[in-house]
């Protein structure tokens, strides 16, 4: 990435209402600064002091994997996917750009929009940072539609008074995984692979 980039993503990160918590993760991925399981190992409170796989389907760890071609990841993106398409009545698709730096892409949306969109796409790469550290095994899908469900509704109260966007019942279960929308092929893939694992 150019640092003109680098620095368009953080200055527009900052135009969103969410706290520091909510966008700390983001923010992070934008600097390349995410810490992996190859920066985690030299710690002393690292339980094997080497790289372990990705707990969610074995991959070798890596920063592209967790947030793009892990099965969770994807099952993430197709919410979000689905819920700004549901929300926003327009035909989106999200790519690893849009996902590691939080910009809206081209043609711009209108601006309120757009900033939810970033704080949506922000705090779904929370979720997926905080599974990544919490490291459970085996993994409960229910978690992530619990926590994907909250960090809908958070990031709808601060722009519940936007006419432009259509907080739906069907956008909060297409986000929680409830929507028949939402289960496609990515959650059958994940879930062939989980059968296998567990």
């Amino acid at each position: 990435a150019t640092t003109s980039m680098i620095l368009k993503a953080c200055s527009w990160l900052t135009k969103t209402p969410l706290t520091y918590l909510h966008f700390k993760y983001q923010h992070e991925l934008i600097l390349a600064a995410f810490r992996t399981e190859r920066h985690l190992r030299h710690m002393p409170s690292h339980p094997t002091g080497t790289c372990r796989p990705c707990n969610i389907c074995n991959s070798p760890d890596h920063i592209l994997h967790t947030f793009i071609k892990c099965p969770l990841a994807q099952i993430t993106w197709l919410r979000i996917k689905l819920t700004i398409q549901e929300v926003t009545h327009t035909c989106y698709n999200l790519d690893p750009t849009q996902i590691f730096f939080g910009l809206p892409k081209k043609p711009l949306l209108p601006l309120k929009q757009a900033k939810w969109i970033t704080s949506l796409i922000a705090s779904a790469n929370y979720v997926l940072a905080h599974i990544y550290y919490k490291r459970t095994y085996p993994f409960p899908i229910s978690y992530l539609s619990e926590q994907l469900l909250k960090a809908y509704h958070e990031v709808k109260t601060f722009h519940h008074s936007n006419p432009s966007l259509n907080f739906s019942n069907t956008a909060a279960q297409i986000i929680a995984g409830t929507h028949p929308s939402s289960n496609d092929q990515t959650y059958e893939l994940y879930m062939k692979r989980w059968a296998h694992l567990t």
